[in-house]
């Protein structure tokens, strides 16, 4: 079975034999080995549709692959050597191919591919899989449960009953287990290219619940009830005061300390515990108890309504179920669940059971914080952490716009983290990944989706030229002119792409997909002026990008046409009586409506020139245009007051829409992260990552550290708006800039400390 290793050496695609792949379903795939000697080094490289996790004689190792489109996947690498022996040894995966569109995942075909390669003093071995595999349907995960809607994956239905706990141990008898069978080698679509992962492995940690809300009793539920019907009820059904059953020791749950005690009463209600891990937090759900049947339904959701979980929100179905056995169980959910607050619904127990834990292994990209921030203002020092946080859920195996909701890659939301991630973590990995990711799914036309993996999602417009946007700031974060080489072809062929739609006008009109904007009644019919704004700032930056690629005669087209268009826009967008831009024209005829969307990327791209833009900006700040409702459009707004040196009111904006979020009192709303829209009262997520703008513009903007394209520089500008005093420390390629100043008498105290090697303007 061992052979020389060779580059070659990448395993072939393997499933149980199924001439019909069934969507949401799950295997075990196993392969023993003996080792005379153990191994210098030994590392499992794995890739799977759609998820997997590894073990290695018992013990977890990892999960994996990153998210991928049709035509290539990743390919994760595991370092086993500390947990190989001498003599017999075995790697195990649990697979779960989900098999419909996601927003996170592109359905394709199910199938498993790993190679094991080993290090023998400079001897290189190596086996991967293939037919001599041992494989067979994990038929504890029934694949009974329903969508949980279309932007996520299923609902986990787990039968205890039908478990063999040493499925992943050298001692597990094979009985029943088939022969894998082949069913791809290499590039074979839909897998298509093998490349290796592109970012760390992410982290896991184990978190608690922080308090016991409660313990009810809930709903009658018969023994029929489909898990799908779960979530209605849950939101339907009012928590009564506990008389019917027991529950003891519930604070053990929030320790490693004892056990909890929950005996349900005869029938089919419920005893119910309402438990709170004090923010939201984003991982796998864990429970261990012990007992000799029943039936356990978890909810998950964001905030309390009505002093419950209502996990069908936003039309979710938010929730799993465990079928229980007798003896010891320790259960996993098999994808991660987002959530603050989660409903334990117990019923038809036969004894009592005692429950060890309930917890959840937080799976985020592992950053570490490299910047500080604070200053004389507590409630701004509050928003910049809730940032901080808020940016961290929402760095999985790619940026996403949300952790409970979509889980999506959405451009518009990445280049927002991105850039916060740059300032608070350092990090500029993953936002290189999602660089090329959208490059790799470009179409044969041009056009980028603005969104990845594009499943069959139509393309977002806008959201694709801020793609060309996020270049340049990663150029600007990390100096890295050969990424800007590698995907200028694509920004060529995009841009290309995006001519073909423009009229005699030289304005872009009624181009194909889904231009999103923001979350508002805005026009997107015929020529549109924020759209066409996008476009003119995309050429602007297409013409420094072409020029960093040495495409000279690129850039001067891109300037002549910038250029064209941005008189086009005055031309026939801006209404003079009225002192905005219009938001577009159909057939060749002024739709005279007005938003502040538009005119905000008209002031902030200085297509308006200086007199008109004062008057847009004094029109936002006290006109009657309908009012922003999401921060994801704020940090335009924000941005074309920072370029107005408008900075007081910038601060005074954010202390308004960003501080409601943090000074919420109410028990359904923690303070520990940023909402999608201002108002929590609409179905938007409470952890967005469109929202984290100012813990990136606290440190930008105010204290004033900027990073300059170019070799080990950066321009410290602070403008203090109405703060006494600000610091603020970011990580640099030769260590930590520190800024601090303070206002004294009419005068500014700076203190700034550079490390060696850096230039600061």
């Amino acid at each position: 079975m061992l052979h020389k290793s060779s580059q070659d050496d990448v395993g072939k695609w393997i499933w149980i034999a199924n001439p019909d792949p069934i969507p949401n379903s799950y295997i075990h795939a196993r392969k023993t080995f003996t080792l005379d000697r153990t191994p210098a080094s030994a590392v499992i490289k794995a890739s799977a549709d759609s998820r997997y996790k590894l073990f290695v004689n018992g013990r977890y190792v990892g999960k994996g692959p990153v998210r991928s489109a049709e035509g290539h996947c990743y390919v994760d690498s595991h370092d086993v050597t500390s947990l190989l022996v001498r003599g017999p040894n075995v790697v195990a995966f649990l697979v779960h191919h989900i098999g419909e569109n996601t927003y996170a995942y592109s359905a394709g075909k199910p199938g498993l591919i790993c190679v094991v390669e080993l290090d023998f003093d400079g001897e290189r071995l190596s086996f991967g899989t293939d037919e001599t595999w041992r494989a067979r349907r994990a038929i504890e995960w029934t694949g009974s449960g329903a969508r949980m809607s279309h932007r996520l994956g299923f609902q986990e239905v787990y039968d205890a009953a039908e478990a063999h706990d040493d499925w992943n141990q050298l001692r597990c008898s094979e009985r029943g287990w088939e022969h894998a069978e082949v069913v791809g080698i290499p590039p074979a679509l839909p897998w298509g290219e093998l490349k290796p992962r592109q970012i760390p492995l992410l982290r896991e940690e184990r978190i608690a619940p922080q308090a016991v809300v409660g313990a009810y009793n809930g709903a009658e539920v018969g023994r029929e009830t489909p898990a799908a019907s779960m979530p209605a009820i849950m939101a339907d059904t009012d928590l009564t005061v506990l008389r019917a059953g027991e529950v003891k020791n519930l604070q053990s749950l929030l320790s490693d300390e004892g056990q909890a005690l929950v005996r349900t009463p005869r029938g089919d209600k419920s005893v119910t515990i309402v438990l709170d891990f004090g923010r939201e937090v984003f991982g796998n759900v864990e429970i261990g108890l012990a007992g000799t049947g029943g039936c356990i339904d978890i909810g998950y959701s964001e905030l309390l309504q009505e002093g419950r979980v209502k996990p069908n929100r936003h039309d979710t179905r938010y929730t799993d179920r465990i079928y229980l056995k007798r003896g010891r169980l320790a259960w996993q959910s098999f994808e991660p669940r987002a959530f603050r607050y989660a409903q334990i619904e117990f019923r038809r127990c036969p004894r009592p059971l005692t429950v060890d834990y309930v917890r959840v292994n937080q799976t985020t990209y592992p950053v570490r914080r490299t910047a500080s921030f604070e200053c004389s203002d507590k409630l701004i020092n509050k928003v910049w952490e809730a940032g901080v946080y808020t940016t961290q859920l929402c760095m999985e195996d790619t940026f996403i716009d949300c952790p409970w909701r979509e889980r999506g890659q959405w451009w518009g939301d990445a280049r927002i983290l991105s850039r916060t991630a740059y300032y608070v973590f350092g990090d500029t990995a993953l936002l290189a990944q999602g660089l090329r990711q959208l490059a790799s799914a470009q179409t044969a036309e041009g056009a980028i989706h603005g969104v990845y993996p594009p499943g069959d999602m139509a393309a977002a417009p806008d959201f694709a030229l801020l793609w060309v946007f996020s270049i340049l700031d990663y150029y600007a974060f990390s100096d890295d002119a050969e990424l800007v080489r590698e995907l200028y072809p694509a920004v060529r062929r995009l841009l290309q792409w995006f001519s073909g739609f423009t009229g005699d006008s030289g304005m872009l009109a009624e181009v194909p997909g889904r231009l999103l904007v923001d979350r508002a009644d805005l026009e997107r019919r015929g020529e549109v002026t924020s759209l066409n704004c996008f476009y003119y700032q995309a050429l602007r930056i297409a013409a420094v990008l072409a020029s960093i690629a040495g495409a000279d005669e690129d850039a001067q087209d891109y300037h002549n046409t910038a250029n064209r268009l941005r008189i086009a826009i005055n031309k026939l967008m801006y209404v003079p009586k009225r002192g905005l831009y219009a938001e577009c024209r159909i057939d060749g005829k002024l739709v005279e409506k007005f938003s502040r969307q538009t005119n905000i990327l008209a002031a902030l791209f200085d297509i308006a020139d200086q007199y008109q833009k004062a008057g847009i900006l004094r029109l936002l700040t006290n006109g009657s245009l309908p009012e922003l409702g999401t921060p994801y459009f704020a940090s335009y707004f924000l941005e074309s007051l920072y370029s107005a040196e408008r900075h007081t009111e910038a601060l005074d904006y954010i202390r308004r829409k960003w501080g409601r979020m943090i000074e919420s009192k109410a028990e359904d709303r923690g303070p520990a992260t940023l909402w999608e829209d201002f108002d929590a009262d609409t179905q938007g997520a409470l952890c967005h990552g469109s929202a984290v703008c100012p813990t990136r513009d606290l440190i930008a903007e105010f204290v004033g550290i900027k990073p300059v394209p170019g070799v080990y520089r950066f321009a410290v500008t602070p403008h203090p708006a109405d703060l006494k005093w600000a610091r603020a420390t970011v990580e640099t390629k030769t260590g930590p800039l520190a800024v601090d100043w303070r206002v004294s008498r009419n005068r500014l105290d700076i203190d700034i400390e550079v490390p060696q090697g850096l230039k600061v303007d």
